[in-house]
């Protein structure tokens, strides 16, 4: 697939991968929902790209992707409101619940609107199947924090939702690479040694011997941090 969005959300899909999955909190209709969702925006996206509308049919894409904007801001500042608040609002309660419901019925209006669009192309409606799948499987390894971030991808906020999936992303690789090096740091150690004494008789570079000990002194650092951490904890 060629699409920019479904290359960089597979790439960030890889990255996590390893990590288990703890998304069982969002149960299967709320995963298709978000799947759907994040289907709709590709097929805004190739839509848009590729011309594959008249003006007017774009202006209406726009047109509900910000009602849908507004909405998702409306509905979060509702939640916060009810997150602080001191007293069991049901003003507050209710609010939230019309604007959900808002919010639902513009994401399915939108979603129908670009899915009549993008079908009518026959790659980009190959296409558009291969991203559901791999939407799917996006969302079914997220984490509760990810599915946030997706969520926010959905409703519109593409540029917050994909940083903060992004930031959680590359913090989960930093630290399975720590753990690696953590895991690796006593044969390391035990190579940079052996390849010391290798230099010492000759049989070996300076350049080389100097490398493996700078890569045993990371590793073992990371192994202090770790140890430090456990004294303290």
């Amino acid at each position: 697939m060629t699409r920019p969005f479904a290359f960089v959300l597979s790439l960030l899909l890889f990255a996590a991968l390893p990590m288990a999955s703890v998304s069982a909190q969002a149960g299967p209709l709320d995963q298709e929902r978000l799947t759907a969702d994040l289907v709709a925006q590709n097929d805004a996206s190739v839509v848009r790209e590729r011309r594959l509308a008249d003006d007017r049919a774009l202006a209406a894409i726009d047109d509900k992707e910000g009602r849908i904007r507004t909405l998702s801001a409306q509905k979060r500042r509702l939640e916060r409101q009810l997150a602080t608040s001191q007293v069991q609002s049901q003003t507050l309660r209710k609010q939230l619940a019309e604007v959900s419901a808002e919010l639902d019925a513009a994401l399915r209006e939108f979603a129908k609107l670009v899915e009549e669009v993008t079908k009518r192309d026959a790659i980009a409606a190959v296409e558009r199947e291969a991203f559901r799948a791999e939407a799917a499987q996006i969302v079914a390894q997220a984490t509760p924090a990810e599915l946030e971030a997706l969520r926010l991808f959905a409703d519109g906020e593409r540029r917050v939702g994909y940083t903060t999936f992004a930031e959680l992303t590359q913090a989960g690789v930093r630290a399975r690479q720590s753990a690696a090096n953590l895991m690796s740091a006593p044969k390391v150690r035990n190579q940079a040694g052996l390849l010391e004494i290798m230099y010492g008789a000759g049989e070996a570079n300076r350049t080389t011997a100097i490398s493996e000990q700078v890569r045993a002194v990371v590793h073992a650092a990371a192994q202090r941090r770790c140890d430090a951490g456990h004294r303290t904890s």
